[in-house]
């Protein structure tokens, strides 16, 4: 605030004694009237006004008639604070007549005539009456028109309180709960507190939208002693959100508030909760839950109990998921459950136990024995023996559903018995124990692809039985016997299988189409172009490995400059750069040599725009472009930037391209040839082929 240097010296004084004396009102109404600042005010007028109302004694020099002038002044400015708050009384009473007006508008059914007056006369009031009613009369139209009420009271400069908001926030829920979760900022922003009307419908709407934020904040307020009730549905949906998230240790603190506050958990609740604290991470919360519930009137509810097994079973506790499930009658569907969650948890062998212990009354079925079937394929060679016996046993019940044939295949060949996958396949096609599907014969295939070249007459049957059964069109089948021939030499025959196919190609298919072509190397002209046909077609020309893969094709049947053109058309599209993508374009760069090194330099600008420039494989491969291209000055220049930094890795493949560099840059580079030598030494790599060779080169070319 500006003062004016004119002040006579009284004035000043009157200052210094006690300028917060002001009659505020006063002063401001006559600077807001003047809107001048505060040096408009005239010197004596202020002096006589800090003496009346201070008690300040001093002589103005003025006039007698001056003085009377100013007396009169400061009475009309009394007459007008006087005034202003009769006028400030009669906008009050105004402020309720209005919200009564907007009251019997609607009790009248008149909403759309009071929604028109209270854009024309807007309140809090008469807002809170609305979006009461609108509230009350919850609808999509509704909500829209309650926000609109919103919209009003900004324009207004009125600031709303947390009645309206709560009435619009439970307007908003049900239809647009993210407007719930910008009220609840907006409340943020102000300052305002949340309380016993809000916080049910910001929780509502953080469940809604699953919003891990909102939910820690509401956590927050409930540790913050706050002076209203909680609800147990709005707990609910707090513990709701963090098992959604896996937040155990934010649902510990919710359930330890409620037992301190004396909100109890229904049955829902408890079976949300069992299921949320699946696996090694919700064991902490998982016992609280299970403490809860045994102290809870839930506590012999034979459901939960079946939960509660569950729970245990998935955080690798057996015994004690053994002793729950004794507590109850299981049917086989509930031992199902309890030998899944082991699986889904990765607890094969504890899997397999719970088989063992199914109780005599119960016969396995179909999924039981495709669980254990599961359990012994993960794994892998160490459990063939327990397949076998689980084999037996669904011989001696003379089962011969597909699906677990199926299982049966598929564990031989993972446990390193293809030969009698092979045996269990002939048993279902050529015996026909059961109606194969296309499941069936891509697990045949696989096994006769683990073989080798040794199985292909066997492949070649089994392609005929596919024909036979007609599942030749199926893109997985065409994409496994694409692989089967590959895999054992037929490379002619695998490329004319990934062209029989008349459906649109998979992802798969073509990456088996790639296999086969990059096997093929300088043969595979036609076939490369036709995949890259494909892919454009089918849109999977942005796809990171397919393009990679095609890339690196490119460079091996001898067509490099293909490659980059490849490349440079997944850039155009926008697709997402990976390590392996980037290393495939860059050999295409070094390949090609030092007529290719401004596109070199032009990808290394891309790396770092990107800041992946720091990755080691991608370090590698610049580190090669650059030598081959001619340019040892930059290669060097990038690996002294790279081991700049602590944290930057290399390894033996970074020592040798550096190696390599010195060798070409020749004599001149010895020193640093011998430096690099030092680290290999140090790291204990000098051993490594790639640097021994890396090292003869270096010192035979920089010694001469």
């Amino acid at each position: 605030m500006l003062v004016s240097r004119s002040f006579n010296p009284i004035f000043s004084k009157c200052i210094n004694v006690g300028l917060v004396a002001l009659n505020k009102r006063l002063f401001h109404t006559r600077l807001i009237r003047q809107n001048y600042g505060f040096c408009q005010l005239t010197a004596p007028a202020n002096a006589l006004f800090m003496h009346r109302k201070i008690g300040v004694s001093f002589v103005p020099s003025r006039s007698y008639s001056q003085e009377t002038e100013i007396k009169d002044e400061l009475k009309t400015e009394e007459v007008k604070e006087t005034e202003t708050e009769e006028v400030k009384e009669n906008k009050k009473e105004s402020q309720n007549e209005k919200s009564q007006k907007i009251r019997d508008y609607i009790s009248q059914g008149q909403t759309e005539v009071a929604m028109e007056y209270f854009k024309m006369n807007p309140s809090m009031g008469g807002a809170i009456n609305l979006v009461k009613y609108y509230a009350q009369n919850s609808s999509e139209e509704n909500m829209k028109r309650g926000l609109e009420v919103s919209d009003t009271l900004h324009k207004a400069c009125i600031l709303e309180n947390p009645k309206f908001i709560s009435y619009l926030m439970y307007l908003c829920n049900p239809y647009e709960p993210n407007e719930t979760i910008s009220l609840y900022r907006d409340m943020k922003k102000k300052k305002m507190a949340v309380d016993n009307h809000t916080f049910p419908k910001i929780s509502f709407a953080a469940v809604k939208l699953n919003l891990l934020d909102v939910a820690i904040e509401l956590l927050n307020v409930l540790k913050s002693n706050i002076p209203f009730k909680v609800s147990f549905e709005d707990c609910r949906n707090l513990l709701t959100v963090f098992g959604n998230h896996q937040r155990y240790k934010d649902a510990h603190d919710v359930m330890l508030w409620m037992e301190k506050n004396g909100v109890k958990l229904d049955s829902a609740c408890y079976r949300f909760l069992l299921n949320a604290c699946n696996g090694h991470a919700g064991i902490s919360t998982g016992k609280l839950v299970q403490s809860s519930l045994s102290k809870s009137e839930f506590g012999s509810d034979t459901t939960l109990l079946q939960h509660l097994a569950e729970m245990l079973a998935s955080q690798n506790n057996v015994d004690s998921a053994l002793a729950v499930m004794s507590r109850i009658s299981p049917n086989i569907i509930e031992w199902n459950r309890l030998i899944t969650r082991c699986v889904d948890n990765h607890y094969y062998l504890q899997a397999l136990n719970l088989f063992d212990k199914i109780p005599t009354t119960l016969s396995p079925s179909d999924a039981t024995y495709n669980l254990a079937l599961t359990a012994c394929f993960n794994l892998g060679t160490t459990a063939l023996e327990r397949g076998k016996q689980i084999h037996a046993q669904i011989k001696e019940r003379n089962i011969n559903t597909i699906s677990v044939y199926n299982a049966v295949m598929q564990m031989y060949t993972q446990c390193g018995e293809p030969q009698t996958t092979l045996q269990v396949y002939d048993e279902i096609v050529h015996q026909q124990k059961a109606t194969p599907n296309h499941y069936t014969f891509v697990n045949a295939l696989s096994a006769i692809g683990k073989i080798g070249s040794s199985a292909l007459e066997k492949g070649k049957e089994v392609h005929k039985d596919i024909i036979t059964h007609k599942v030749d069109g199926s893109a997985q089948v065409i994409s496994w016997l694409t692989q089967m021939y590959e895999k054992c030499g037929d490379l002619k025959k695998a490329v004319e299988v990934g062209d029989s196919g008349s459906h649109a190609p998979t992802r798969a298919n073509i990456l088996s189409s790639l296999t086969v072509a990059s096997r093929l190397g300088e043969e595979s002209g036609d076939l490369v172009e036709k995949i890259y046909q494909q892919m454009t077609t089918y849109k999977f020309d942005t796809d990171p490995r397919l393009v990679g893969s095609l890339i690196k094709v490119y460079n091996k049947s001898g067509n490099p400059s293909k490659a980059i053109e490849v490349f440079d058309n997944f850039v155009e599209k926008k697709g997402k750069l990976d390590d392996i993508l980037l290393n495939n374009v860059l050999n295409s760069i070094a390949q090609i040599g030092p007529s290719a090194l401004p596109k070199g330099k032009q990808i290394h600008e891309l790396i770092k725009k990107k800041q992946i420039n720091r990755r080691l494989i991608i370090v590698n491969a610049l580190l090669r472009m650059y030598n081959k291209c001619g340019d040892q000055k930059a290669a060097l220049d990038l690996y002294a930037g790279h081991v700049s930094s602590p944290t930057n890795q290399t390894n033996y493949v970074t020592l040798a391209n550096v190696l390599r560099v010195c060798a070409n840059i020749g004599p001149t580079a010895l020193d640093k040839g011998k430096a690099i030598h030092q680290e290999a030494i140090k790291r204990e790599l000098e051993s490594n082929p790639m640097v021994d060779g890396a090292l003869k080169e270096m010192y035979e070319k920089c010694e001469k």
